[in-house]
């Protein structure tokens, strides 16, 4: 069925898809002690929650199926827990997709990721599908960069966010820091200049990990790491995640968008 194109009226069709790959999904978390659950469709909003469609009832406002990490981040009180989740997402103009998630709770942060990686990973295989790479990219990195230039760091962020590179260039920052940036922002390989990042990259041993410093994923409330998952045949983004701190504990963790899955493994949805 691969390149085959669908109309959402096939919506049976599309739906066993979904079913199919959820399973396999809930499966692996499974048998990797992941326990599902079943947050609400309705959050009151706060600054801390992302995404989602805002109402209010004349009294509070109100967010519909918004980011379920950020959620989470501040209702998980345990210190170590797995935990995984299907929901549908909702952004500011209605536009709906569906995802499931999983996420890693411990102190430990840098087991945390090794394990989101691992996890991810093992989906992705079972699923049948072998042809990915999943990218590690570090806040700190930029953090360091900007240390000379801190009242330019928010613009600095938001420009590799946006892939806007070449606003960079017409910032009032020096020469050499445009420079610095500018090369931080081409590289992309399998010997990162950060010792944290290499050694989870040694200790998963898979050539499908690479470091690219040129992207901060847009959530706010990651930490340090992010990650993208990608196949290139056909190119698409299939899951995103990143580390982040809970109330009392750190964690990690990955959604996967069943959209894009589907489309990788049974065709396109119009």
């Amino acid at each position: 069925m691969n390149g085959t194109v669908l109309k959402r009226k096939d919506f049976l069709y599309v739906s066993e898809k979904y079913a199919f790959i959820t399973s396999v999904i809930r499966d692996v978390l499974h048998s990797n002690g992941f326990h599902e659950i079943f947050p609400s469709s309705v959050h009151k909003c706060t600054s801390s929650v992302c995404d989602g469609l805002k109402f209010s009832d004349g009294k509070n406002f109100y967010v519909i199926n918004p980011d379920i990490t950020s959620c989470l981040i501040n209702s998980i009180t345990e210190s170590t827990a797995k935990i995984f989740y299907i929901a549908e997402k909702l952004d500011s103009y209605m536009n709906s997709s569906w995802q499931i998630g999983f996420e890693i709770i411990s102190p430990q942060e840098s087991s945390n990721i090794t394990d989101t990686l691992k996890t991810a990973i093992t989906i992705m295989e079972k699923l049948g599908k072998t042809r990915f790479f999943i990218d590690l990219g570090s806040l700190k990195i930029w953090e360091d960069l900007c240390m000379g230039v801190k009242e330019f760091q928010k613009e600095i962020f938001e420009a590799v966010k946006s892939q806007n590179f070449s606003s960079i260039l017409e910032m009032s920052i020096p020469e050499k820091t445009k420079k610095s940036l500018l090369k931080t922002i081409e590289l992309r390989t399998q010997n990162p200049p950060l010792p944290s990042i290499q050694e989870i990259m040694t200790e998963i041993n898979d050539e499908r990990l690479w470091f690219d410093a040129s992207f901060i994923n847009q959530k706010e409330y990651y930490t340090d790491i992010f990650l993208n998952l990608f196949s290139t045949d056909p190119t698409l983004m299939l899951g995103v995640g990143g580390t982040y701190k809970t109330k009392i504990s750190w964690g990690c963790g990955m959604s996967f968008s069943l959209e894009n899955l589907f489309r990788l493994i049974g065709g396109d949805i119009l």
